[in-house]
């Protein structure tokens, strides 16, 4: 059976993460424009009106985005090279999950090795987009 995973998060789900994060944290967003899943652009579809983001989207090379990463106390992702880099470094982090893929990562035990290495760590809170509240971001918090 295939199916095609979705990765990235909507910006409502988006704005709802960072809201719960309190204003003593500074989040930066970087990345690239555009959507792998959809025609929409970052651009236009990704601005976050909140004083604590700072957009660095298109703007790193790729040993900058790494040197960020090293150098952040945390990180909040998707499904991602980010997300596979954290784990590298031993990065306390919050992962997005698609409610769509909720049984490929429940399963992540059995599934391929990136995903063990990346979730199966105390420093690491994973949540479905459509359970995450505040209480799975303080879980996050309290890592850092």
């Amino acid at each position: 059976m295939h199916w095609k995973k979705i990765t990235t998060p909507t910006k409502e789900y988006c704005n709802k993460v960072i809201n719960y994060v309190s204003d003593d944290f500074i989040l930066v967003k970087i990345g690239r424009d555009y959507l792998l899943t959809e025609i929409q652009r970052y651009d236009k579809e990704y601005i976050f009106n909140h004083k604590n983001v700072k957009d660095l989207t298109n703007k790193l090379s790729v040993p900058a985005t790494l040197e960020l990463v090293k150098r952040s106390d945390g990180i909040i992702a998707s499904d991602s090279s980010i997300m596979c880099y954290g784990s590298i470094i031993d990065k306390p982090m919050f992962i997005m999950l698609s409610d769509k893929n909720k049984e490929y990562y429940k399963n992540y035990n059995t599934t391929i090795f990136t995903h063990l290495r990346c979730f199966g760590r105390d420093n690491v809170v994973y949540e479905d987009w459509q359970n995450t509240d505040q209480e799975s971001i303080n879980n996050f918090l309290k890592l850092l």
